[in-house]
């Protein structure tokens, strides 16, 4: 595959909204930090993309849902993506069930390096550094529990192909699509 090499970061599921539970069984000094672990990922995730430089972030769903996380929830990622955009690091966003896009209140607005996909169909968007392209990305929020990975079909290409979804999938439904990651 010819081209220009590139890192990115892909991470999933932070659930905000979601309180840890069945915490009073553990000792004092392990549970503040056991609360705060999915806020924590949260920054570590773009600590780390920040700090090794990586080309873009790939999330997969299930970050938050905004009227169950709260004032706090829904700060904490737009920071993390602001955070991401003032190191000038694109964010590529295929919602789950829990981040539905068509539910995203208009009163937030996301920063202008965060592309969520669509619901309806999958997208492909090619992502360059410079005029170099570096890739292509074949991308759709989820609208079931299971991908309709036939929508996800592209051409093939000299490009490499990553394909970004949320949701059940097999390997042999996977095998007609030419992804490489």
């Amino acid at each position: 595959m010819a081209g220009e090499s590139f890192r990115f970061l892909h991470a999933s599921d932070f659930h905000l909204e979601s309180p840890l539970a069945d915490l009073d069984e553990l000792p004092d000094h392990l549970r503040d930090k056991i609360l705060q672990a999915p806020h924590l990922a949260v920054s570590a995730i773009v600590d780390a993309a920040i700090a090794e430089e990586v080309d873009f972030v790939i999330f997969s769903g299930d970050l938050l849902q905004p009227h169950s996380a709260g004032p706090y929830g829904v700060s904490l990622l737009l920071g993390a993506f602001d955070r991401l955009n003032e190191a000038g690091t694109q964010v590529y966003w295929a919602a789950g069930l829990v981040d539905d896009p068509d539910l995203w209140p208009t009163a937030i607005t996301l920063p202008d390096n965060v592309t969520v996909f669509s619901k309806s169909e999958a997208q492909s968007l090619t992502v360059r550094r410079a005029e170099q392209t570096l890739c292509r990305l074949v991308g759709r929020s989820c609208d079931a529990a299971a991908v309709d990975v036939p929508s996800f079909k592209v051409a093939e290409s000299n490009i490499c192909t990553i394909g970004v979804a949320y949701g059940q999938v097999t390997a042999e439904t996977l095998s007609d699509c030419p992804f490489d990651y």
